[in-house]
């Protein structure tokens, strides 16, 4: 049997959720921190919706649509977290690279599921 676990853009972010996880976990005020709350939620909807989406195929592309407003979400307070200086412009612009590059593998995911629901 088939399960979302083998899909690589589930893989993809859940690797990007970790990568952010261990990155606020550095702060030490990351329990208080509006900003990283935000971040760790946003990050979350992006593999918990792919995961949703594969169980219910009938509504894939709309838990591929919810996957792809957390990456415009994670990608706006990734820029908003580099301006308040809580993370490097580089470090902003590699994860920022890896939210367009996994938003690409959901827009590509996205087609072929419109097209096979249609």
């Amino acid at each position: 049997m088939h399960s979302f676990k083998n899909l690589k853009i589930w893989q993809e972010a859940m690797k990007l959720f970790k990568l952010l996880y261990q990155r606020i976990e550095k702060n030490p005020n990351h329990s208080t921190c509006i900003i990283c709350n935000s971040v760790l939620t946003a990050a979350l909807q992006i593999p918990t919706n792919i995961a949703k989406g594969f169980a219910n195929e009938g509504r894939l592309s709309h838990y591929l649509s919810a996957s792809r407003r957390a990456c415009l979400e994670l990608t706006t307070l990734i820029i908003l977290a580099a301006e308040l200086h809580m993370m490097s412009q580089e470090e902003s612009d590699a994860i920022t690279m890896r939210i367009n590059d996994l938003e690409k593998m959901i827009n590509g995911f996205y087609k072929i599921a419109t097209e096979y629901q249609s």
